[in-house]
């Protein structure tokens, strides 16, 4: 979360004088969400789009995208269902999600139609929705930063996923409510040197 984005070595967002602002735009799940920052005059550089992972919200890349947009646009989006976005009532693929973003950067002018292609950072499942987006739509995507993107066959994602959810349902047939405290404790534990406690529980809340 906030501890990853800590070592790029950026600012706080309080040293940086470009102001976040949040938005919402339509979408096919209803409204999604977003935080961006531009610099006061236009620039010539590529906007920045910033996709977080799973379970998280935009709000990881709040800081970083107050210091970004001090010379370019930059935007982070909450994916649908996430964060403020509206999300759909089952579950989608990673497809779904990219065919959703690049809908989300053509309404907001961006494309071969509009004012050209944009630079994307994903972080972990955010950045399996930026390559599939590059994959699918080039004529959006001028580059594609990766930041701990996960490289596994079928057989160990799905048996991530296995016991991912079988973590969840062990801890709760153990602690019940509690699992949560366990949770939020452990998060504290492991603060990154460059972390705050509002971060981390932030973080939490999101997850």
């Amino acid at each position: 979360g906030a501890g990853a984005l800590a070592t790029f070595g950026l600012p706080r967002a309080g040293n940086s004088q470009t102001q976040v602002k949040r938005f919402y735009i339509d979408s096919r799940f209803g409204q999604l969400h977003g935080y961006r920052a531009e610099p006061e005059k236009d620039s010539t550089k590529t906007p920045l789009i910033c996709l977080h992972q799973t379970p998280s919200s935009a709000k990881i890349f709040k800081d970083f995208v107050a210091v970004m947009g001090q010379d370019r646009l930059t935007i982070a989006f909450d994916n649908p269902g996430y964060g403020s976005s509206d999300g759909p009532v089952d579950r989608v693929t990673l497809e779904t999600y990219s065919e959703t973003l690049a809908d989300a950067l053509e309404t907001l002018g961006f494309g071969p139609n509009g004012s050209g292609p944009v630079d994307i950072l994903g972080m972990l499942t955010g950045a399996k929705i930026g390559g599939e987006l590059t994959r699918t739509r080039p004529d959006l995507v001028r580059r594609l930063i990766l930041v701990q993107s996960l490289v596994m066959t079928e057989e160990q994602r799905l048996a991530m996923i296995a016991e991912l959810q079988g973590g969840v349902r062990d801890g709760w047939a153990t602690q019940g409510a509690d699992f949560y405290v366990t949770r939020l404790k452990s998060a504290l534990a492991g603060l990154d040197p460059e972390q705050t406690v509002d971060q981390a529980i932030t973080d939490f809340a999101d997850s």
